[in-house]
């Protein structure tokens, strides 16, 4: 399934549990380990989660904030990963965008984004120009 090969997915409404487990699965998969309290505490932070579904399946999710960046009325982009094997598919892509429209229609001008590593950074600069706009992007990569 890895590749541009089209699939069919849909973007609703997430919850913290299914961000927790969905990052628990990209942790096993990648065989790293995963703080399961620690990852929930971090996605505590955010208050709306989306999710890409494939079959019944979350294969995807953004998390991101209203509430402000460093006491700003800023909105936070924050966690955006896709199970390896849906990788450039689109799905993304397509949480990322949905993000960002939402929070354009609720006002905002300006969204922060930190990246942690050049992969990240280069996805988020590949965003289409009209969602990238709002961007107020942040290169920080893991050491």
């Amino acid at each position: 399934m890895t590749g541009a090969a089209p699939i069919d997915f849909s973007i609703r409404d997430g919850s913290l549990d299914e961000m927790v487990a969905l990052y628990r699965e990209i942790a096993i998969l990648e065989g790293g380990s995963l703080d399961v309290e620690r990852a929930r505490n971090w996605f505590a932070q955010s208050d709306r989660f989306l999710v890409a579904v494939h079959d019944g399946k979350v294969i995807g999710g953004v998390s991101f904030s209203t509430t402000g960046f460093l006491g700003k009325n800023m909105p936070i982009l924050d966690f955006v990963n896709v199970l390896r094997p849906y990788y450039r598919s689109g799905i993304g892509t397509t949480l990322c965008v949905s993000a960002i429209s939402e929070l354009v229609e609720k006002g905002f001008s300006s969204i922060h984004c930190t990246t942690l590593s050049g992969e990240s950074h280069a996805f988020v600069m590949a965003l289409p120009a009209a969602s990238r706009q709002y961007l107020h992007v942040e290169f920080s990569p893991i050491r």
